[in-house]
Protein backbone atom coordinates (compact mmCIF):
# COMPACT_ATOMS: atom_id res chain seq x y z
CA UNK A 1 0.00 0.00 0.00
CA UNK A 2 1.29 3.56 -0.17
CA UNK A 3 0.11 6.91 0.41
CA UNK A 4 1.55 9.96 0.08
CA UNK A 5 3.08 11.51 2.45
CA UNK A 6 2.41 15.17 4.16
CA UNK A 7 5.76 16.84 3.74
CA UNK A 8 7.91 15.97 0.68
CA UNK A 9 5.51 14.82 -1.75
CA UNK A 10 6.99 10.94 -1.85
CA UNK A 11 5.45 7.65 -1.35
CA UNK A 12 5.12 5.11 1.67
CA UNK A 13 5.33 1.97 1.18
CA UNK A 14 5.07 0.75 4.60
CA UNK A 15 2.37 -2.36 5.41
CA UNK A 16 2.58 -1.87 9.14
CA UNK A 17 -1.24 -1.00 9.17
CA UNK A 18 -2.11 -3.85 6.64
CA UNK A 19 -4.03 -6.97 7.74
CA UNK A 20 -3.29 -10.43 6.48
CA UNK A 21 -5.77 -12.04 5.10
CA UNK A 22 -7.96 -14.75 7.63
CA UNK A 23 -7.14 -18.48 6.92
CA UNK A 24 -9.51 -20.65 6.92
CA UNK A 25 -9.64 -23.47 9.08
CA UNK A 26 -8.94 -27.21 8.66
CA UNK A 27 -11.68 -29.83 8.97
CA UNK A 28 -10.07 -32.45 11.65
CA UNK A 29 -12.84 -34.40 11.58
CA UNK A 30 -15.95 -35.47 9.98
CA UNK A 31 -17.98 -38.69 11.01
CA UNK A 32 -20.65 -39.74 13.30
CA UNK A 33 -20.20 -38.15 16.97
CA UNK A 34 -19.67 -39.92 19.91
CA UNK A 35 -21.12 -38.32 23.27
CA UNK A 36 -18.04 -37.43 25.20
CA UNK A 37 -17.50 -35.02 22.55
CA UNK A 38 -20.84 -33.38 23.47
CA UNK A 39 -21.23 -33.12 27.07
CA UNK A 40 -20.80 -35.29 30.33
CA UNK A 41 -22.52 -38.40 30.50
CA UNK A 42 -24.94 -36.66 33.51
CA UNK A 43 -25.88 -34.38 30.71
CA UNK A 44 -26.90 -36.69 28.43
CA UNK A 45 -30.68 -37.10 27.27
CA UNK A 46 -32.67 -40.14 28.65
CA UNK A 47 -33.15 -41.40 25.08
CA UNK A 48 -29.23 -41.76 24.56
CA UNK A 49 -28.49 -43.31 28.21
CA UNK A 50 -30.10 -46.79 26.43
CA UNK A 51 -27.90 -46.49 23.50
CA UNK A 52 -25.17 -44.68 24.36
CA UNK A 53 -24.89 -42.88 20.73
CA UNK A 54 -26.60 -40.44 18.59
CA UNK A 55 -29.36 -40.52 16.38
CA UNK A 56 -29.00 -41.73 13.16
CA UNK A 57 -27.81 -39.33 10.49
CA UNK A 58 -26.49 -36.86 12.95
CA UNK A 59 -22.82 -35.85 11.37
CA UNK A 60 -19.87 -33.97 13.83
CA UNK A 61 -16.95 -31.64 12.08
CA UNK A 62 -14.13 -30.63 13.95
CA UNK A 63 -12.47 -27.60 12.34
CA UNK A 64 -8.39 -26.23 14.21
CA UNK A 65 -8.33 -22.36 13.93
CA UNK A 66 -4.68 -22.12 11.65
CA UNK A 67 -4.06 -18.27 12.66
CA UNK A 68 -4.13 -15.43 14.72
CA UNK A 69 -4.84 -15.32 18.84
CA UNK A 70 -6.54 -18.30 18.66
CA UNK A 71 -4.34 -20.34 16.39
CA UNK A 72 -5.40 -24.18 17.44
CA UNK A 73 -8.52 -23.95 18.97
CA UNK A 74 -10.74 -26.35 18.37
CA UNK A 75 -14.41 -25.74 16.84
CA UNK A 76 -16.89 -28.78 16.91
CA UNK A 77 -20.07 -28.50 14.63
CA UNK A 78 -22.54 -30.85 14.48
CA UNK A 79 -25.22 -30.78 11.83
CA UNK A 80 -28.43 -32.42 11.70
CA UNK A 81 -29.87 -35.13 9.78
CA UNK A 82 -33.12 -33.04 8.93
CA UNK A 83 -31.54 -29.76 7.79
CA UNK A 84 -28.01 -30.19 7.37
CA UNK A 85 -27.84 -26.85 9.38
CA UNK A 86 -25.69 -26.78 12.90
Amino acid sequence: IWLPTSGGGGVSTSTANVKSPRQPPKLVYEGRPTNDAFQPESRWPEAWKANKQWPEGWVLRIYERQGGASKGHVDRYWFSPKTQKK
